[in-house]
Parts: C-alpha cells; structure tokens; sequence
C-alpha cells in the first residue's frame, strides 16, 4: 500500500521537551540525506478541538515537523503521531505528559510491536491510562515510557525502519 503525500504542514508549534530528534539521529536528519527519501517518509498527527478532530499529514517531513510533533502530544490536543514510510511500515506514539505509549508495524501485515519500560526504571506497577487517538485507554505499566525513549525509537525508525534493538519490545 502506497500512502498518499498530502501536501500540508504546520507551522504552530510548542517545543516542550528536553530531547531533541536532530541529537539523536546527527548529520542523517537532513531530509537531503538518503535515510530521509528511503521509502518517502511520512508524519500524520491529530489535531482534536471542540466538536470533533482531523489528522494532518505531511509528507518528507523535517526533523523539526517530526519533534514538535511528538513534543505537542498532550492527552488532549494531540494524543497520537505516526512517522511511516512507503514500504508500509510505521511506528506510532500516544499519550503525551510523560506517558507515552509506542508500537511498530506494518500494513502489510498484522504483526505488532510494543515498546516496554526497561526494569531498571522501576516506576510503579499499576496500569495507566493515556489518551491515544482521542481516546482514553488502558495499557500495563511495562508499555508506558518516557518522551526520551519515544524519540530514541522514531530516530532508529526514521534511520533503518526497524526497532531500535537497544530497547525492550514485546508482540503485541
């Protein structure tokens, strides 16, 4: 399945995070640099106000589209981002307020990957609830991480598109 590159963008952003996406993925974040055309990625986000919501998607986004757009994620306004790529894979974030829940697939088929909490970090046990796609829903604790290792997995995303092996994964 091939994904349709609309031609929009956003220009309102909030930086509200301490990470940022051009440390972690260095000289290959210039959309220039052949990890960027790889595949033709994509960014699609939700934008929810009052009566409903719309996704916006851009097509060979920068770095900084990428980063504001995982850094906007706030439970409310936005809840969810997908960066994919032409060969149907993706990896999305949801949440926001350092709860962040990450998944990897592809459309071509039903295989999911969550990303888990490492053990060392060992904050709490109880499950949580985080808005994702506009809605409120349910995950283990061990599916819940920070906006660190959400950016470390859409940096390995965006430079191989594949996890990153340098952080825990479970079948989903």
């Amino acid at each position: 399945m091939t994904w349709p590159h609309p031609r929009t963008s956003s220009t309102n952003v909030t930086f509200l995070g301490r990470v940022t996406l051009s440390a972690v993925v260095g000289e290959e974040g210039c959309p220039s640099h052949p990890a960027w055309q790889r595949a033709g990625l994509w960014l699609e986000f939700d934008v929810r106000e009052a009566g409903g919501g719309r996704s916006v998607a851009i097509a060979f986004p920068t770095i900084d589209h990428v980063m504001a757009a995982l850094r906007d994620l706030d439970q409310e306004r936005h809840t969810e981002v997908t960066v994919g790529d032409d060969t149907g894979a993706y990896v999305t974030v949801g949440g926001g307020c350092g709860f962040y829940h990450v998944y990897m697939g592809a459309d071509d088929h039903d295989d999911r990957v969550v990303l888990q909490r490492p053990v060392s970090t060992g904050s709490g046990s109880e499950p949580a609830d985080v808005v994702m796609d506009g809605r409120l829903q349910r995950f283990a604790a061990r599916d819940i991480v920070d906006l660190d290792s959400a950016v470390e997995v859409v940096a390995e995303f965006i430079r191989t598109g594949r996890p990153s092996l340098d952080l825990p994964w479970r079948r989903a």
